[in-house]
Parts: structure tokens; C-alpha cells; sequence
């Protein structure tokens, strides 16, 4: 017919199931029911260190360092991830923050090995 619209229903489940069949391979399945998923309780503030203060904001134009050394569970976590062997590897967790008072974005930040070379 000249002039009809489309069913809007019968378009919208062929547009749902083609992006279906687009994400097919980037989902993943879900758990079958007879696996247990192991569920770990660790809390990863309890397995840290303290955050230890590497730059100052007001001596680096705003720029704050800290870090801390993970330990226990995430640690092995993390290091099975990266594949790195857990008994000659330790797990360092550095957070960047500007804490810039007029706005302004810090756009690079260099990080250069000094010292135990």
C-alpha cells in the first residue's frame, strides 16, 4: 500500500533481536545452576596498609600522591590476573588526585624512576 507506515510492533522485535545477535559474542552466559560460585568476604581495606602520602598538593600545584601496599586475597587477586608469580611480587595501589582550588585540569603526569637503579 502507498502511503502506509510499517507496524511499528513487527519492526521494533526485528530491531531488538538483530542488536541481540550483534552482542551475541560479547555476553557472557550465565553461571549453570550445579556450579557454586565461590564468594570471597574479604574486604580489601582490611587487607591494605594505611595510605601513605607520596606528593604533597601544595607543594606540586595541586597534584596529591598517595599509595598503599595490598595484601592477602586481592593481592593474589590481582596478581593472578596479570599472571605475575605471588611469592617474589607485591601489589602497590597509587591514587592521583588534583586538588587544584581554581578548576584547572591537570593534563600529564610524568612518572620517572629515581633512585634504586
Amino acid at each position: 500500500l502507498v502511503g502506509s507506515s510499517p507496524n511499528p510492533q513487527t519492526t521494533n522485535s526485528y530491531e531488538i533481536s538483530n542488536l541481540a545477535n550483534q552482542f551475541q559474542g560479547l555476553v557472557m552466559p550465565s553461571v549453570p545452576k550445579g556450579i557454586e560460585v565461590k564468594k570471597t568476604t574479604t574486604n580489601l581495606d582490611d587487607s591494605c596498609s594505611i595510605w601513605y602520602q607520596l606528593l604533597r598538593p601544595e607543594l606540586s600545584s595541586g597534584l596529591s600522591v598517595v599509595y598503599r601496599f595490598i595484601r592477602g586475597d586481592p593481592m593474589k587477586r590481582e596478581l593472578g590476573i596479570l599472571r605475575l608469580p605471588v611469592k617474589t611480587s607485591m601489589c602497590v595501589q597509587i591514587k592521583f588526585v588534583n586538588k587544584r582550588s581554581d578548576g584547572v585540569v591537570l593534563r600529564h603526569v610524568r612518572i620517572l624512576q629515581r633512585g634504586w637503579v
